[in-house]
């Protein structure tokens, strides 16, 4: 999916004009606006079903601050989380978190069936609740991920 996206920008353009007469430098300036466009591509992300939003309402404000920061940087079309230290780090620090606080969101969000753990540090956020990709492939990545949380 692409969209459009338009820019402005402004740019100052400084025309110098000189009396030859008297040597005095007179300088006009000229402020002008443009705009230009580009084609953007934009990633769907969408949450599945409208019906079961209820879930995530029940988060608290931080958990809910860190699922909204998931769903951003989990993968696409597959829900997966790969939480390494230095992305536990970057997201500890642009959330104001404490690496104890962390640890304990994710847990509570795991036993709240938000998350589901593959292995230490895969996880994926659960696919009933929101997804990030094309709807054809949707079942698919439900099926696989609610499947590899039974085992």
């Amino acid at each position: 999916m692409h969209i459009s996206v338009k820019k402005c920008f402004e740019k100052t353009k400084i025309k110098t004009v000189t009396d030859k007469l008297t040597g005095e430098v007179l300088s006009e300036v000229e402020e002008y606006c443009g705009e230009y466009s580009r084609r953007k591509k934009v990633e769907p992300f969408f949450i599945a079903f409208n019906s079961s939003n209820e879930p995530l309402a029940l988060l608290s404000r931080g958990d809910r601050r860190l699922f909204d920061k998931f769903c951003v940087i989990m993968a696409y079309e597959s829900n997966e989380l790969v939480l390494n230290t230095p992305i536990k780090n970057e997201l500890c620090k642009e959330l104001s978190m404490k690496s104890g606080s962390f640890s304990n969101s994710i847990c509570r969000m795991v036993k709240g069936n938000y998350l589901i753990r593959k292995s230490t540090g895969h996880l994926y956020v659960n696919p009933n609740l929101v997804y990030r990709g094309a709807l054809n492939t949707l079942k698919e990545v439900r099926k696989e991920v609610l499947n590899s949380s039974a085992s």
